[in-house]
């Protein structure tokens, strides 16, 4: 009898709750001395209800460091007094809130506010529910803390549940129905019965989804770790000797990796949102044409090259991928490039711009600096009267990159001031003034002219394009003729917000612009419009970018890669892209020659 009472009083009761399916469970790991007996008298429970919610569970079967849950017994529970109440705010959960985004938003802990809501499972929370939020907890656990807890809370649900044909799974921002049921090998109409969507799909909530071999994506570090040795090594860098991308066969179905910031722990970014959307929409395009057959796996890379290192080395889906578009950021495409030359697997960087890095696996969509003024040859080869218009202050970036250009062609320079009026002057060889000359024999004469603005001032530009217009307006209302002429600008200027964009048309202004996308374009009205139905708001630079992406990459792994680098080029929607292998990677070569011309209209090539 003494022996019975000191195992029954050794038992520590579980304070770490879950819910399961609506019930309310403690879950106990269990420890040397512990039997169904001493577990049933100690969480005043019947040793059948122990066995009847654990699957395989009896006398024989249960060990040491088992995890079981055992049923909660519901007490009376006793009301607060006012004193009590006050040690607590009340928080009416909104539409879109979660468990998790209402405890990242207080800065407190997850447990806690299970702790002092007992009634409430915090996978389901319900519009207008009022929580108990402890006023002396707030502001106590910084998020990264929060989402482990919730990381946590998830394993937990799964390890409870380890026979059950559905796991768990935390909503990352941008992943859809459609795109978890794919995901998970289910039907939407499967997902949907399994999970409460009655207030929409929201990032951060805890749903149930089909059991597949891992689910490492949100996996605490013991999770990874294990998982780390069940996984093939990968052939070391010097074992690799050619890399052969792979070219798919029609019948074969093509497994993508999209990696993405879009989630960083502070905020969603809503420009990796808007890729994603899409990336999404060009997917069930090409669906709808029978010219896909493929499934999409998103992964949040948080901006963190640890958390790619992470999923590189322990993600079944990463490895089983045939194309990996992204991470964004080069420092952690560097991480991806290290396994994907092992396993000749291509890698898209589809915002970023290589400043260091290079492999014969990466495709480099933004467009190379090298190649910014392929379009320009006929501007600045000494066939026109080349003008260089300086200020008190230039752009000395645009400088760089224009002089070389015009080399030693023929050119004149001159400074721009203004002070009531504006004033020009002979631009001397140190950068001083000469001559004042007078303002209308800029624009005069029969030749054709290319002005060269070097300013980098906003009110310079302006009075600049300004005066040039209203010379070429007193000179034609008086009879005469003039040579055509454009300004060479810099793509800059269309972010200045107090630059009247109607003073590049007289102008006949020319910019060179990595991407150009015009919402008259009947391709573009069309794809804004399929987007508007589809996510009821317009599509912004970084949804046609991710239209984009999916139309190359996707076909072109049917096609073969190599077919990227024709003369034609690509246009999916506006701008078109061809690429070349140089400097140890594949690079996009197109740029667009924008033009504002005189009838306010605006040309590209």
């Amino acid at each position: 009898m003494t022996m019975w009472v000191s195992q029954l009083a050794a038992i520590e009761k579980s304070t770490t709750v879950v819910y399961i399916n609506g019930t309310k469970y403690y879950v106990h790991v269990v420890k040397a001395g512990d039997t169904l007996y001493s577990l049933a008298k100690a969480y005043e429970v019947s040793e059948k209800d122990i066995i009847d919610h654990n699957a395989g569970l009896d006398a024989a079967t249960l060990r040491i460091d088992q995890t079981i849950k055992i049923p909660v017994v519901e007490q009376q529970q006793r009301q607060m007094t006012k004193k009590e109440k006050k040690r607590f705010k009340k928080h009416s959960v909104k539409s879109g809130e979660t468990l998790y985004s209402i405890a990242r938003n207080y800065e407190i802990s997850v447990a806690t506010i299970i702790e002092d809501n007992p009634d409430v499972d915090p996978t389901t929370l319900s519009i207008g529910h009022e929580l108990l939020i402890r006023k002396s907890d707030i502001g106590d656990t910084p998020t990264h803390a929060v989402e482990r807890e919730w990381n946590d809370y998830k394993e937990t649900l799964n390890t409870l549940s380890p026979t059950d044909s559905a796991a768990y799974h935390i909503v990352q921002p941008g992943e859809t129905v459609y795109s978890l049921s794919r995901r998970f090998g289910m039907s939407e109409e499967e997902f949907t019965r399994l999970n409460n969507l009655s207030d929409g799909l929201k990032a951060g909530a805890i749903v149930r989804v089909a059991r597949i071999e891992s689910d490492s994506k949100n996996s605490a570090p013991e999770q990874i770790d294990s998982l780390q040795t069940a996984l093939p090594d990968l052939p070391t860098r010097e074992e690799t000797q050619q890399v052969d991308l792979r070219r798919l066969s029609p019948y074969e179905r093509l497994q993508i990796a999209l990696m993405l910031p879009v989630d960083t722990g502070n905020k969603v970014n809503d420009n990796y949102i808007d890729f994603y959307k899409g990336f999404l929409l060009a997917l069930e395009q090409m669906k709808s044409e029978n010219r896909l057959n493929a499934d999409l796996t998103v992964f949040n890379t948080a901006h963190d090259p640890q958390t790619v290192r992470t999923m590189i080395d322990c993600d079944h889906r990463l490895r089983q991928a045939d194309i990996i578009i992204g991470p964004v950021y080069e420092e952690e495409i560097r991480t991806v490039l290290e396994y994907a030359e092992m396993s000749g697997t291509p890698v898209v960087s589809p915002l970023s711009t290589m400043t260091e890095t290079s492999s014969p696996v990466l495709f480099q969509m933004q467009a190379a600096n090298t190649h910014k003024y392929d379009k320009f040859a006929d501007l600045l080869d000494g066939s026109k009267e080349i003008v260089l218009i300086y200020a008190a202050s230039n752009d000395k970036e645009f400088a760089s990159e224009i002089m070389p250009l015009i080399g030693a062609h023929r050119h004149e320079s001159y400074n721009f001031s203004f002070y009531r009026t504006p004033s020009i002057h002979r631009r001397n060889a140190d950068g001083s003034n000469g001559a004042q000359v007078e303002t209308n024999s800029l624009v005069r004469g029969q030749s054709n002219k290319v002005f060269v603005v070097m300013a980098d001032k906003e009110t310079d530009i302006d009075r600049i394009l300004t005066t040039l217009s209203s010379a070429k307006t007193s000179i034609t209302d008086r009879g005469h003729q003039i040579g055509s002429y454009v300004v060479l600008g810099n793509r800059k200027w269309t972010r200045l917000h107090n630059l009247d964009s109607r003073i590049f048309f007289k102008n006949n202004v020319v910019f060179a612009t990595p991407y150009h996308a015009k919402r008259s374009d009947e391709k573009i009205r069309s794809f804004d419009g399929l987007y508007i139905k589809e996510f009821g708001t317009l599509p912004s630079m970084f949804s046609y970018r991710g239209y984009d992406t999916a139309i190359i990459f996707c076909r072109a792994m049917y096609d073969g890669l190599d077919t990227l680098s024709s003369e034609e080029g690509i246009t999916p929607l506006t701008t078109s892209y061809k690429f070349a292998y140089e400097d140890g990677l594949y690079i996009n070569t197109c740029w667009t020659r924008e033009q504002y011309d005189s009838d306010f209209t605006i040309t590209t090539r």
